[in-house]
């Protein structure tokens, strides 16, 4: 618990927060889809526990053939496009069709390349953080998302701080009022 008060540094996973990992039921996806769902998290927060040395793991999720491709990566950071086959399904895939599910080694939500990388390809239709800690946000593009809203949207924010600067507390600042108003481009956070 202690090592949970430290917002920006690594958490070691225990078999604890593998349990907890359990993103909600999202209304769009059919049973089979959201048991499914649900068991990737906990393999993913498992995978890294064992596999990683607790840093982010990704998988990019085809809730229609339940298939997902894995890609490892440091404490910092994970590109699910370094894996070939990910590349291919992302290619492959329907507007809004996929999910990329990835852990974060803090305690953190969503950073701004995870917004990014949900706003700038139309395949993803969703992307969640599971802490380390176990703890589950997910972030959605409904059918009323705009991509030219939530564009403005977090230019506009985003406006609000020195361009030049691109350092972690300003994108945290600015990920947060954007997720406290999505809903108004269509995206949904839970």
């Amino acid at each position: 618990m202690e090592q949970a008060k430290t917002r920006n540094k690594k958490i070691i996973i225990t078999e604890i927060a593998v349990s907890k990992a359990s993103p909600p039921c999202l209304p769009f996806f059919s049973n089979e889809q959201n048991e499914k769902f649900n068991e990737l998290h906990h393999d993913l927060l498992k995978r890294s526990m064992l596999d990683n040395d607790s840093d982010e793991v990704a998988y990019l999720f085809n809730p229609t053939s339940l298939k997902h491709e894995v890609q490892f990566g440091d404490e910092n950071s994970v590109n699910i496009l370094d894996n070939l086959f990910a590349y291919e399904m992302m290619i492959k895939a329907k507007e809004k069709e996929l999910f990329l599910i990835h852990n974060h080694p803090s305690t953190k939500t969503f950073s701004y390349s995870d917004v990014g990388m949900l706003l700038l390809n139309n395949n993803v239709g969703g992307i969640t953080v599971i802490t380390n800690t176990g703890t589950v946000n997910v972030l959605y593009k409904s059918a009323d998302y705009s991509y030219i809203k939530a564009r403005t949207l977090l230019k506009s924010i985003r406006s609000d701080y020195d361009l030049n600067v691109l350092d972690e507390q300003s994108d945290a600042e600015v990920v947060k009022r954007f997720l406290k108003v999505c809903k108004d481009c269509g995206l949904v956070f839970i």
